[in-house]
């Protein structure tokens, strides 16, 4: 088990030099505001140095230190924190036992989650939130709690997965998409499928959806030892409570054997409005991989997700209406900017409601994506018999102004807003309370990048 550290075995890992008594954390903290109890305190440099938080944190009973300068108490000094931190988390590494990485354009933390409501009653632990990057993977690694264990991996730009990947070594793959999120910083989506894959060159096994076949095409067989291509499941009902998605017939293909395996498990309940049809087939995928009871899906309808706004429902008092809210802002991308619509048009159509989409922008996506997400807006509104309000805050939804007043089931309204703070986000909340109380029976859906922070028309904070 990684969890628990010793101040001494760092220092002997890092050649470090330690100062006091060799001490016992169970495992370790970068923010002195958090709990500190028990854990060591490692003072990463920043816009301040870590170390500067020492006092702080040692009143509320934290361990020892790790830090470039010697501080009071018991402690370890290295040369650089954020290099000892990569180390210690791939040194550990060792300790555990099935690792099961997960990376892709978006789906990470959700399939994430799901994964872990099933295995955590056979022992694997998870990442917390999108504790993703190369300080908050070898963080979660060091305290992990279990032997088996789920973590996610993120990526910005070329050349990180490298890093990342020496650190982790799953034994298991999941590819979960590969789509338009940072695609700014890529030159193609081959490009961004040939970051992500590098996680995986020493797994024993890869898991990725069927639609990502293509993308494999360009690889050796034999650079990959193993992987299962799942089809997404259908979802065939969806409501404010989640949805129901049909797994009779599902199908896993071994890409090298080209050999299937035939499963029917019938419907499974998921109380969750994000679409899961890639991410409950990669978790089927999961647990026959493992040997796990596809009869544990059943869990599910029982399924809380801890991280906060993904397809949240929240009922609110607006207007004089309750009204039922679908935040959906902790980040974004095409797709699942696309997703979200189409779960609030299916619902509204099936309950005579009308919707009011606020959107924001999405972050690092090329120009090219972007013609792709008006086009499918378009489409989708045109073929709606759903009316749609669309409150479109900046310049980012330009051209999808002009498109979108075409249709007689739309209405829309630019506000000059590119990112929320505490002067302009009543003018956000007052646009949405206007429309709330004309509309006989709206739905609100709010969705953008997490830096536009469009929580803040609710007042909320994530």
């Amino acid at each position: 088990m990684a969890g628990v550290v010793l101040s001494k075995e760092i220092a002997e890992v890092l050649g470090g030099k330690l100062f006091g008594k060799n001490k016992a954390a169970l495992g370790i903290e970068i923010d002195s505001r958090r709990d500190v109890k028990n854990r060591a305190f490692w003072a990463l440099k920043g816009k301040r140095d870590g170390a500067d938080f020492w006092e702080e944190a040692k009143n509320k009973g934290a361990a020892f230190w790790v830090a470039t300068r010697r501080l009071s108490g018991s402690g370890v000094l290295v040369d650089d924190t954020l290099e000892a931190l990569k180390r210690i988390a791939y040194y550990l590494r060792k300790r555990m036992g099935v690792v099961i990485g997960v990376t892709g354009s978006y789906g990470k933390t959700t399939f994430k989650e799901l994964a872990h409501w099933i295995l955590k009653d056979w022992g694997f632990s998870a990442s917390r939130g999108n504790f993703n990057n190369f300080i908050g993977l070898p963080m979660e690694m060091i305290n992990s709690r279990s032997v088996d264990a789920v973590f996610e991996v993120g990526i910005n730009s070329l050349g990180e997965m490298d890093e990342l990947e020496w650190i982790l070594q799953p034994n298991i793959g999941v590819l979960t998409a590969i789509g338009s999120a940072h695609s700014g910083n890529f030159g193609s989506k081959d490009e961004i499928f040939g970051e992500k894959v590098k996680l995986f060159k020493r797994s024993e096994i890869l898991l990725a959806p069927s639609y990502l076949e293509g993308y494999f095409k360009g690889l050796e067989r034999a650079s990959l030892r193993r992987v299962l291509f799942v089809e997404p499941i259908e979802r065939k009902k969806v409501d404010l409570s989640g949805a129901v998605y049909e797994a009779k017939n599902f199908l896993i293909r071994d890409w090298k054997s080209m050999k299937e395996y035939k499963v029917d498990v019938g419907d499974i309940k998921v109380s969750s409005l994000v679409d899961l049809s890639i991410s409950l087939a990669l978790l089927m995928g999961i647990l026959h991989v493992l040997g796990v009871p596809f009869s544990e899906l059943e869990k599910l309808v029982n399924f809380e997700s801890s991280a906060r706004a993904r397809m949240e429902v929240l009922k609110r008092e607006i207007a004089e209406k309750e009204v039922e809210i679908v935040l959906d802002c902790y980040n974004a991308s095409i797709e699942t900017l696309l997703s979200g619509i189409r779960t609030l048009e299916k619902i509204a159509f099936n309950n005579q409601m009308d919707v009011v989409a606020c959107l924001g922008r999405i972050e690092e996506i090329a120009s090219s994506e972007k013609k792709v997400l008006i086009d499918s807006i378009r489409l989708l509104v045109c073929k709606s018999f759903v009316k749609f309000v669309f409150i479109l805050l900046g310049n980012f939804y330009d051209d999808l102004v002009e498109v979108l007043s075409n249709f007689s089931n739309v209405e829309v309204v630019k506000l000059g807003i590119d990112y929320l703070d505490d002067e302009n986000s009543d003018v956000v909340y007052r646009e949405l309370k206007r429309w709330i109380s004309k509309l006989e029976k709206p739905i609100v859906y709010l969705k953008a990048s997490r830096a536009v922070r469009l929580e803040k028309a609710l007042g909320l904070r994530i």
